[in-house]
């Protein structure tokens, strides 16, 4: 009894719980409805009270029995046969949900799709065609099982040559993605003729008297630390042994998991090959681990075993042979001969864990719109001889106050709803890997005004220029293309995108010097000590140099330290030091040995002040600035002449993306990337990763609160875990890319934003192309239209389920059923960037304009629909139209170039017309009106207006 918040580790643990006894305890049915035959769904029950859902575990579609015929087959269901030829495809579908088994194999804490599966996949594949044997399978890539999405498969077995056999592939896609060729091989109708009977007869003990026991208590563990993580359905080891020639293994399939349908299931052969991984020792350097590559002369004997016995025969270092028999002795499966390689961790990345870079894209003007922006205001934000200090980092810290204090003033001021404003920078980002930086204390200013867009949208724009001030004219078509952030290079109008990268590891580039001494800054942080400690296991690092405030009275400091010199560093030196001072770092770097000079320089210091835009303070602008860029740019001045093999900054996402609440950090992380860019075009080592947020807890991360978690968990980007995280920093530490953003995705959640409208245009390139256009076709005209043909109690309704709906998605609810409408939001776990994201995403559902202020203004779901009821009620929403013809009139007037008479003669007829408005009265008329407005072109407007007047027609309109 008691109370458990949400999404806490003990709720986690009972839920888990609860949920294993429901499946394992209770009928997998209601009782009126028949035992299903297929694989069970097991829905996840309720983290949160009164969330209505109905928990008996409904049955899952198969792994894809929609072909021709089905096989039986638990991976690969269905088979079709291709006309006019005798070639075959069998399609399948691969997911945790339908395999949860799978979740227990992964490498370098990724799940991956055993070998041993590509090989009962390949054998049944060869059943269906009468092709028995297998003379060869060579695996390309591996398969990596996503978390939540389902992959799919398709098995392609071509025509049978002149000999019988048939080429066969193996391919998965993950939605809309590209195909993957994960394995190629022959099929064969017989097995080649047995070899000679060895000289000496078959061991007819088990195991042989020769062999002696090996221990594998621990085996698992060990292969653990290794990166081998095998959960319980791996864990079949049950015996091994070793001779002179070969290694004898005992397995035996986890009770809870079904061998139906398999030749042998791809656990169980998986445990056979561990008792070889047993043998083989760790060097500490990560180049042991190993998987299947090759597999060859395999004949599949029987299916259905649950225990094995195999004879692993060593052929060499990467090579072995199989005989594997059931407990009786009886033959089960032969391989002639299985290959392995080492692991590649590049290709251990999943598209939805890819590296993204920034690639900047044509963004297109609309020279067809019937509506033209208004006339922004410009805020230039360029150093001034006359007020900016001439420091390069006293002047980012003054472009970054200035520009931030007068977008407050901006955003303070009462403005039209179409207000808008445009900052200006020279030279502050790069949109090519050559594009020099000319103004790099400016760059400070895109971080800040990233977060001031996600946090205010549709009213800010950034635009980079080269050369003079852009005209007017050129800044109003830069608003056309309606991306918010932009570069203007050579006449064209450039835009930033995300884009998914496969890292490219320099081969000129220097490894670590294991010789030398890396500083690592911050370095007693918890992201610090963990990429230490891999530094030295993978890297080979023996000499860290680690500092920090506090170095070594910070808390755990001795402990790393012993840590460390067990893991097998030769000197580990924890020193406190201020970085951003200067002449302090300058003694630090000088007191480094001669012997082991600094190769290496890793930026990971940082502090968080957080607040959103319109409250945050110069005091916590420059509190987080300072050990960002301070540190960083003195890093750069003192280390450009040593011969540096890696100079890594730890950024963050939230420069890239601005995110809500931010605008400090944003703006200080942003600078991070922009001087690795600027070291880059130097012919300087730099590396600036920006990742998202790690599972492990940080100084700066461990105040997150649980609806901090739930708002994080809803933007499309999910968290890192450590071993992942340290897997991408090996994979990006020496490629040609300055600037990385390093943040798992979940398309699900993006694709939901991109159907809601509330998709940043920086991500849109993560979703597939009919999501983005259906989420444009949508919006406040569609909701209006709609709301103008109901009646008032069935108009607050629609409105308060929309309401209901986003509350739920900002808060990350599954369903809006749990949402009470008359509760305090704030008692729901609301505060003020819930607020702002709840803001913006009924802004955009919308088509209103909403206040800042609207969930302390009505400070429940009702009193929001109830608001936005008034705001449909007033004509917010019908006014496009009328909105739309003075946005016409406009585009004529900016148009023209008018003489003095010309414009007392417009000024007028513009007084008659705003007249006419406001002494309009009813409803009735107001709706006639907005019709005729609608209808007319501009020069029946003109011509209403001489009417009005007694004023003849404008010849120079």
């Amino acid at each position: 009894t008691g109370t458990l918040r949400r999404n806490t580790p003990e709720t986690t643990q009972l839920t888990h719980a609860l949920a294993h006894t429901w499946t394992h305890n209770t009928p997998t049915t209601p009782p009126t409805t028949p035992t299903p035959t297929t694989p069970t769904h097991h829905t996840p029950l309720p983290t949160y009270p009164f969330q209505h859902h109905t928990y008996w575990l409904h049955p899952v579609a198969d792994s894809g029995d929609f072909g021709r015929h089905g096989t039986g087959h638990p991976l690969v269901g269905g088979a079709i046969e291709l006309p006019g030829s005798d070639a075959l495809v069998l399609t399948g579908r691969v997911s945790l949900d339908a395999q949860p088994w799978l979740v227990d194999h992964a490498v370098l804490d990724t799940v991956l799709l055993p070998g041993t599966a590509f090989l009962d996949i390949a054998m049944r594949a060869g059943s269906e065609v009468g092709c028995t044997h297998a003379q060869d399978i060579t695996l390309d890539n591996p398969l990596l099982v996503p978390e939540h999405d389902t992959v799919d498969l398709q098995i392609q077995v071509n025509s049978p040559g002149d000999d019988g056999n048939r080429p066969f592939t193996i391919h998965s896609r993950l939605g809309d993605a590209e195909w993957i060729r994960h394995a190629t091989g022959v099929l064969s109708p017989e097995a080649p003729p047995a070899p000679p009977a060895p000289p000496t007869p078959q061991h007819a003990a088990w195991p042989p008297p020769t062999a002696t026991r090996l221990p594998i208590a621990d085996l698992y563990g060990q292969l653990a630390e290794r990166g081998y993580t095998y959960g319980p359905a791996f864990r079949g080891l049950r015996a091994a042994w070793q001779d002179a020639d070969a290694l004898y293994a005992e397995v035996e399939l986890a009770e809870d998991v079904s061998e139906a349908g398999f030749g042998v299931h791809p656990a169980l052969l998986d445990a056979v090959l561990h008792v070889r991984l047993a043998t083989t020792g760790d060097d500490g350097d990560g180049t042991d681990l190993e998987l299947p590559f090759s597999w060859s002369g395999v004949s599949l004997h029987e299916s259905g075993a649950r225990t094995l016995r195999a004879r692993v025969a060593l052929v060499d270092d990467a090579t072995i042979a199989l005989d594997v028999t059931d407990a009786n002795g009886r033959p089960v499966l032969t391989v002639g001969a299985l290959a392995t390689r080492p692991v590649d961790p590049a290709k251990l990345v999943s598209s939805d864990l890819a590296p993204l870079a920034l690639e900047w894209v044509p963004a297109t003007t609309d020279t067809t719109a019937t509506t033209t922006p208004p006339t922004p205001d410009i805020l230039i934000v360029r150093p001034d001889d006359t007020t900016t200090p001439h420091d390069p980092i006293a002047a980012a810290h003054h472009l970054a106050e200035q520009t931030l204090t007068r977008v407050q003033e901006w955003l303070a001021q009462d403005h039209p709803d179409n207000a808008h404003l445009v900052i200006l920078t020279r030279g502050a980002v790069a949109t090519h890997p050559d594009d020099p930086i000319t103004d790099l204390p400016a760059a400070t200013t895109w971080g800040l005004i990233r977060t001031a867009q996600n946090e205010h949208p549709h009213t800010l724009t950034l635009l980079d220029h080269h050369g003079d001030t852009p005209s007017p004219d050129t800044i109003t078509a830069a608003l056309t293309t309606g991306q918010p952030q932009l570069a203007l290079r050579n006449g064209d109008f450039l835009t930033p995108k995300l884009t998914p990268t496969t890292p490219t590891i320099d081969p000129t580039a220097p490894t670590l010097d294991p010789n030398g001494t890396i500083l690592i800054t911050g370095g007693t942080g918890t992201l610090a000590a963990h990429l230490a400690r891999h530094l030295i296991t993978t890297h080979g690092a023996r000499h860290l140099l680690l500092t920090s405030r506090r170095g070594p009275t910070a808390p755990g400091a001795p402990q790393l330290r012993d840590e460390l010199t067990t893991l097998g560093a030769t000197t580990v030196t924890i020193t406190a030091c201020d970085t951003s001072n200067p002449t302090a770092l300058a003694e630090l770097l000088a007191d480094i040995p001669q012997e082991h000079p600094l190769t290496a320089v890793i930026h990971t210091a940082g502090v968080l002040d957080d607040a959103t835009l319109t409250t945050l303070t110069p005091h916590q602008l420059h509190t987080v600035l300072q050990p960002k860029i301070d540190t960083a740019w003195h890093l750069h001045q003192l280390t450009q002449h040593l011969p540096l093999t890696a100079f890594v900054l730890f950024s963050s996402a939230a420069g890239t993306l601005g995110t809500p609440g931010q605008a400090n950090y944003a703006a200080a992380n942003t600078y991070l990337d922009t001087l690795a860019h600027h070291r880059h075009t130097q012919g300087l080592p730099a590396t600036s990763l920006a990742w998202g947020l790690w599972t492990d807890t940080s100084t700066m991360t461990n105040t997150l609160t649980t609806t901090d978690h739930q708002r994080l968990n809803t933007t499309g980007l999910t968290p890192l875990t450590t071993p992942t995280a340290l897997t991408l920093f090996d994979t990006t530490l020496h490629t040609p890319h300055p600037h990385l953003l390093l943040t798992p995705i979940d398309r699900t959640a993006l694709r939901r934003h991109a159907r809601n409208g509330t998709l940043p245009p920086l991500l849109d390139r993560l979703v597939p192309a009919p999501a983005r256009q259906a989420a444009a076709s949508g919006g406040g005209a569609a909701l209006a239209e709609r709301l103008s043909g109901l009646d008032g109690t069935k108009r607050e309704q629609v409105l308060l389920d929309l309401v209901r709906t986003h509350v739920a998605t900002v808060l990350g609810h599954e369903s809006a059923a749990g949402i009470d409408p008359d509760s305090a939001l704030k008692e729901l776990g609301f505060d003020s960037l819930t607020a702002v994201s709840l803001r913006n995403q009924l802004s955009a559902a919308t088509g209103l304009r909403l206040s800042t202020t609207l969930v302390f203004d009505h400070p429940s779901t009702a009193a929001i629909a109830s608001h936005l009821g008034e705001q449909f009620e007033g004509g917010a929403g019908r006014q496009a139209p009328v909105q739309a013809e003075l946005d016409r009139l406009e585009a004529a007037v900016a148009a023209t170039d008018l003489d003095d008479a010309g414009r007392e003669r417009l000024g007028a007829r513009l007084q008659a017309l705003l007249l006419r408005v406001t002494e309009t009265r009813g409803a009735a008329t107001a709706a006639t009106e907005d019709d005729d407005l609608a209808s007319v072109t501009d020069n029946e407007l003109f011509d209403v207006l001489d009417q009005e007047l007694g004023l003849s027609g404008l010849e120079d309109r």
